[in-house]
C-alpha cells in the first residue's frame, strides 16, 4: 500500500523562477505564420488572431477574441501563445545572461579593489606581531 504526500504544492515563484524577472525589452509580434510555427500557411484571420494574442500576452493584458466556427481557433491560439512563450523565455535568458555577466564583472572589479586592502591588513597584522615579539 502506497501513501501519497499531502504536502502543498510549491509556490509558483519556486517552480518558475524566471517569472519574477521582467525583461527590459518588449517583444514584437512575428509577421509570418512560419515564425509562429504554424504547420501550414495561415489564413489572414488566423494570422491576425495570432498577432493580436501575442501582443496582448506580451503586454500582460486580457484579450477577448471572436472567430467564426471552423476557423482553426484552437491551433491558432496554441501556436500564438507558444510562440510568445518561446520568444519570452529566449529574451529572459539573454537578458539574465547579460545581467549575470555584468555582475561577474562588478564582482571581479570589487575583488581587485579589496585585494589591496586585504594585503594591507595582513601586512599590518604581521608588523604588529613582529613588534610584539
Amino acid at each position: 500500500e502506497s501513501k501519497q504526500s499531502s504536502s502543498p504544492a510549491a509556490p509558483a515563484a519556486n517552480r518558475f523562477p524566471t517569472m519574477s524577472f521582467r525583461p527590459e525589452t518588449a517583444l514584437v509580434s512575428p509577421e509570418s505564420g512560419s515564425q509562429f510555427s504554424f504547420p501550414f500557411p495561415p489564413y489572414d484571420i488566423q494570422l491576425d488572431l495570432m498577432r493580436s494574442l501575442y501582443t496582448v500576452v506580451e503586454r500582460g493584458q486580457v484579450g477577448i477574441f471572436e472567430s467564426p466556427t471552423g476557423t482553426g481557433k484552437s491551433l491558432t491560439l496554441t501556436c500564438g501563445v507558444l510562440s510568445w512563450l518561446r520568444d519570452h523565455e529566449a529574451l529572459v535568458e539573454r537578458e539574465l545572461g547579460a545581467r549575470i555577466e555584468a555582475l561577474r564583472g562588478e564582482i571581479g572589479r570589487l575583488e581587485r579593489e579589496t585585494a589591496g586592502a586585504v594585503d594591507w591588513i595582513s601586512g599590518q597584522f604581521e608588523t604588529i606581531g613582529i613588534k610584539k615579539q
